[in-house]
């Protein structure tokens, strides 16, 4: 008993003075900056999250060996728009009534603080760089200077040509260049030192579709076939999900195609896409190294915190899904990093929200709290890799469809009252529906407790570029 409370001092006093010399670096004369990274549709299928990932992303790797790594960390939506509002301005979309992509969050600019609204207040400069809100619903008032890029219409034209296959090896014609646009922009920025406390935001789009290719990224990049493993697929994998559930993994898939997991199976397609997709991970990988050889390089890497993190995951024929708009594990599962200036690698095992990220920010700058914001400050836990922490991870997908996960379980509730209930410790991969389970009604009771209990009215809808 007496080791363990010597223990439990040792790592609270170690804790402790790592966050008094935070406190004095967010005090110093010249304000910390921000480098805030976002990365679109990736997934849980990188070696930072998973140690059996076969791609092969060595700056991400690279970064998590100075960063804390939310090996647990989930998104609040698993759509673009809904998701990076919900991050952007600390409440969920039950709070907001951001729920789809559609949704024109421009109607609700001036109505919540984002986090780069809010820095503005405090003499930063606010700089975004290619893709941070969702697309042409880029909020205007929360940059000094902003720098989008359109996507190529041609590769937009070509994946609805093709029975729709999104993948495969294109001439350079066809290439989406915007990631290679962004990263040329910001080395502009990262290299020079920063003239006033900055905010610098860098949206990355890959591995979003289409998983278009030249020869020579995939000569680079691809993964050989034989190394790539299909998902598991058991016969009985949809016969225990309620109807809603089985719209979200057949209605919902790509181009909204009921018989889309069949086509890639039939069509021989299956490790193909997986490639594709990961081809788009370490073309993404690739970007993000020369950004931060740059910056690491530079005089603001030393009074900078780097901020990285994925809007929401991606199926890849899990559960037959091949699209974001789900509940589970592939979807809402993302990388979050912390890396503040002289520190070392931390893998915290926490489930944290992408809702945690502004009150960490705040925290870390040590501003002024704000009481609405619906997440919490993970500067207490972020040192430590046996950090406890009792907490719940809400996302939600479209109007009234909730799924909170804990560290045991995850407990989905659809909009017509239907359940999912997996135990997260033996069946990780969320094969069992056990929402029937009489003997677990008490789990049930306890976890609908986490959901929202008001659901703000869906906001009109409008369509918008992405």
């Amino acid at each position: 008993m007496f080791s363990r409370i010597k223990l439990f001092l040792v790592l609270i006093c170690t804790v402790s003075v790592f966050l008094t010399g935070l406190e004095a670096f967010a005090k110093q004369s010249q304000k910390p900056n921000i480098l805030f990274i976002a990365i679109d549709d990736l997934n849980d299928m990188v070696p930072i999250l998973d140690e059996k990932a076969v791609v092969t992303t060595p700056n991400l790797s690279k970064l998590a060996k100075r960063s804390t790594v939310f090996k647990n960390a989930f998104t609040s939506s698993t759509l673009c728009n809904p998701s990076r509002f919900s991050l952007l301005t600390g409440l969920n979309p039950s709070s907001t009534g951001v729920y789809l992509n559609t949704t024109n969050s421009l109607l609700v600019e001036n109505e919540y603080l984002n986090i780069m609204t809010y820095l503005k207040k405090f003499g930063y400069k606010t700089i975004g760089v290619g893709k941070i809100f969702h697309g042409t619903q880029n909020q205007e008032s929360a940059w000094d200077i902003y720098h989008g890029y359109e996507k190529n219409r041609l590769a937009t034209k070509k994946s609805h040509n093709i029975w729709p296959r999104n993948w495969g090896v294109v001439k350079e014609k066809f290439l989406d260049l915007r990631d290679r646009l962004v990263t040329d922009k910001a080395l502009e920025y990262v290299s020079e030192e920063f003239d006033q406390p900055t905010f610098l935001a860098i949206g990355f789009h890959n591995p979003h579709l289409p998983w278009f290719y030249t020869k020579e990224i995939y000569d680079k990049y691809a993964i050989p076939l034989s190394k790539i493993e299909r998902p598991e697929e058991p016969d009985y994998i949809l016969s225990d999900l309620p109807d809603s559930a089985k719209t979200f993994a057949i209605q919902y898939n790509a181009f909204d195609q009921s018989n889309y997991h069949e086509k890639v199976i039939n069509q021989g397609e299956w490790k193909k896409a997986i490639q594709a997709y990961l081809v788009g991970v370490s073309y993404m990988d690739e970007k993000l190294g020369v950004l931060l050889e740059a910056f690491y390089a530079s005089p603001n890497a030393e009074n900078t915190i780097v901020i990285l993190w994925s809007d929401h995951g991606y199926h890849l024929g899990e559960k037959h899904h091949w699209n974001k708009h789900a509940l589970w594990e592939k979807t809402t599962h993302v990388p979050l990093m912390f890396s503040f200036p002289g520190q070392k690698a931390v893998e915290n095992q926490c489930v944290v929200s992408l809702l945690d990220v502004f009150p960490t920010i705040i925290d870390a700058l040590n501003l002024p709290k704000l009481d609405h914001l619906e997440g919490q400050s993970l500067l207490q836990i972020m040192f430590t890799e046996n950090a406890i922490w009792d907490n719940h991870a809400l996302t939600t997908m479209d109007y009234k469809n909730h799924s909170v996960r804990g560290i045991c379980w995850r407990y989905t509730k659809y909009k017509d009252g239907s359940e999912e209930l997996y135990d997260k410790k033996f069946d990780p991969n969320e094969f069992f529906n056990l929402a029937e389970y009489k003997s677990l009604k008490r789990v049930k009771k306890r976890l609908r407790g986490f959901l929202p209990e008001d659901n703000h009215k869906a906001l009109p809808e409008e369509v918008f570029e992405h």
